[in-house]
């Protein structure tokens, strides 16, 4: 085993978690707003289910960034979480952008998915690079 002490993915996953945070966090705060800017003015209905919903989703989104925060304080720990990342953030890219073909999402959500898959890059380069420096397994860690 080979520990794990690259400032660059701690940082990495600190600002992965920032990232999470701060759009669920204006999702939650702003959310007529974040609504009409990732699927445009016409989707503001007001809709209780349609609402709990989004928010929902963005204490998802909150909590994945809650996620990588700990990831962040030991990359060695918590893999678990980067790979559900991982998963997520290619199904949202790929969810997303098809929505954005079929006129169901603005730009704004095509651009906020795209930085979601770049993202996913980067995690799944700090998988593939640290697997053999696991403590445990390769989710685990």
């Amino acid at each position: 085993m080979i520990p794990i002490k690259d400032s660059f993915y701690s940082s990495l996953f600190a600002l992965a978690g920032l990232w999470n945070v701060a759009i669920g966090m204006t999702g939650l705060l702003f959310t007529d707003f974040s609504i009409a800017l990732f699927y445009g003015p016409a989707a503001v209905t007001g809709d209780f289910v349609a609402l709990l919903s989004f928010r929902l989703f963005m204490v998802a989104i909150i909590a994945f960034g809650i996620g990588y925060y700990l990831v962040s304080r030991d990359t060695g720990l918590n893999r678990g979480i980067v790979c559900l990342g991982l998963a997520c953030k290619m199904i949202l890219f790929a969810v997303y952008l098809c929505c954005y073909f079929t006129g169901r999402a603005t730009v704004m959500a095509a651009l906020a998915v795209t930085g979601d898959f770049l993202w996913s890059l980067l995690f799944g380069l700090f998988l593939y690079r640290t697997r053999k420096s696991v403590r445990r397994d390769f989710i685990t860690g």
